[in-house]
């Protein structure tokens, strides 16, 4: 732990979010702020001086679980940075130092896609467009301007070569374990920007990522460790990192799993109870990483964890004139095409239509589309199909085919390369699988895809995907199958509420 600070500003930053700060988006927008201690620490530590008032902490990095309000902490501190009182003027006469606001602000918030970087700009942007800052400040898209004096805050991406030359006196970087590749230059860019301006230093905020991939949140905790246990001597460098100390093997135990969950996450809103359940519904990396902040590898050789799929058969036969939803994937040569399809009901059964696949050797093989589309028929012949949402790559002919025959309201494009969507998908799906959210026809071709895919990390979330793009392990029924899934949950969920004609779901 780090020392308490002798001197600091921090207690006249907290009083002053909380005289001048408001909750963004969300069921609290415009309500005031009230910190936590822990957030009070942060402060106190972020802001402290030494003897001559100049700051001692230059760069630091805070590490907390999901739904922690990272991003909103760090939006507090933006705009505080752009009209609070961030900077050393002087002492009273009790030896404590003064804050004054810094002349000509330039703070900068950041993240590695333009979603994100949107996200904790719209929670500045909120704290100063439904609260009382509002008057002193105009507000656009893309900056917030203080009103009759120089100063701004501005939204940057994460692009080589579009951040150099800047001066600023204040960033904030979000989500620090999604800054890889190109992207952690971008951050050692910004961060010498800051050595321009006297006092200036950035806030890292983050949860854990991928310890296999390379970001600025994982060099920079690997330094805070070094910091933490006295191996490096920095002071300037604050490290603030939220994990239990357990073993993965242990959170088996019911009594070490909800004692990690609580000492992760004494958050007050938060549901210690509701997390803890989370454990057996989702991938254990995904749990450590996100409700846990712990650096977990993934595990890549199976999606869904040993017998889960086998355990999920039923004989359950599937009547004329079942409302069922249709998933569709494939290609057209070399590949693999498939129909999948479930059932509306609360807990869906998948049913496989159509499995069109290589018959192997080096010899050249199309699909053949007449049966695809004899299938595709046949299924709404028989069954009351809600809708039909297919991966729209090489297909699009066939699908403005079958929109035409049955309508453009129930013949959809389901987008599985927006990774963001097909990552949520893949992950309700995964928790449905490990809580009897579904059942199967016990096809082995589905059942054999499914343990074929493999998880892929990116920044927008996990989704499934080959093991290799020249693997012949095909993963088209179980892609249609999760595209099958959540549809008709949504259609159980919403059984009067129309589709919109044309919809594309990205």
């Amino acid at each position: 732990m780090r020392p308490r600070p002798q001197h600091t500003l921090g207690p006249a930053v907290a009083a002053w979010i909380e005289t001048f700060c408001v909750h963004g988006p969300g069921d609290v927008l415009g309500q005031q702020v009230t910190l936590t201690d822990e957030e009070r620490r942060l402060l106190a530590w972020a802001y402290e001086v030494d003897k001559d008032g100049r700051r001692i902490v230059r760069r630091s990095l805070v590490g907390l679980p999901k739904g922690s309000r990272k991003t909103e902490f760090a939006a507090w501190v933006s705009v505080a940075e752009c009209a609070g009182p961030v900077r050393f003027s002087g002492w009273d006469d009790k030896g404590r130092p003064v804050g004054q606001r810094q002349h000509d602000p330039f703070v900068v918030v950041a993240a590695s896609t333009y979603e994100q970087a949107d996200l904790l700009f719209g929670a500045a942007r909120a704290v100063v467009t439904e609260g009382p800052l509002s008057e002193f400040f105009e507000a656009f898209d893309r900056e917030l301007l203080l009103k009759g004096e120089p100063g701004k805050l501005v939204r940057v991406p994460a692009v080589a070569g579009a951040n150099d030359g800047i001066r600023p006196t204040f960033c904030a970087f979000d989500e620090t374990h999604e800054w890889t590749g190109s992207k952690q230059r971008v951050a050692l860019v910004l961060e010498n920007g800051l050595s321009k301006r006297a006092d200036a230093w950035s806030l890292s905020i983050t949860t854990a990522g991928n310890p296999k991939v390379r970001s600025v949140a994982l060099t920079q905790y690997e330094y805070g460790k070094k910091v933490e246990s006295g191996e490096v001597d920095d002071a300037g460098f604050l490290f603030s990192w939220r994990e239990p100390k357990v073993m993965l093997d242990d959170l088996n135990h019911r009594e070490a799993l909800v004692q990690a969950v609580a000492d992760a996450n004494p958050e007050p809103w938060k549901r210690t109870d509701d997390i803890a359940r989370r454990y057996a519904e989702i991938p254990l990396h995904e749990f450590a990483r996100y409700h846990l902040n712990m650096w977990v590898e993934p595990d890549e050789e199976r999606w869904l964890p040993p017998g889960v799929w086998d355990e999920l058969y039923s004989e359950q036969s599937v009547p004329d004139k079942t409302a069922i939803v249709l998933g569709f994937d494939g290609s057209y040569s070399g590949d693999s095409t498939a129909l999948v399809a479930a059932t509306v009901e609360e807990v869906p059964h998948l049913f496989v239509l159509g499995l069109w696949e290589h018959p192997g050797g080096s010899g050249r093989w199309e699909v053949p589309i007449d049966e695809v589309d004899a299938a595709v028929h046949a299924a709404f012949r028989k069954f009351d199909v809600k809708e039909m949402s297919a991966d729209p790559p090489y297909w699009a002919q066939q699908l403005q085919q079958w929109a035409d025959a049955y309508g453009a309201e129930r013949v959809l494009a389901f987008n599985t390369g927006v990774r963001k969507r097909m990552a949520a998908a893949c992950s309700s799906f995964y928790q449905a699988a490990t809580t009897e959210g579904l059942t199967h026809d016990g096809d082995p071709g589905l059942a054999r895809h499914v343990a074929n895919a493999v998880l892929k990390e990116t920044a927008q979330g996990a989704y499934i995907t080959k093991e290799d793009k020249a693997s012949p392990k095909k993963i088209d029924a179980a892609i249609g199958a999760v595209i099958a899934w959540n549809r008709s949950r949504w259609w159980y969920d919403n059984p009067v509420k129309p589709v919109e004609a044309g919809v594309i779901f990205t």
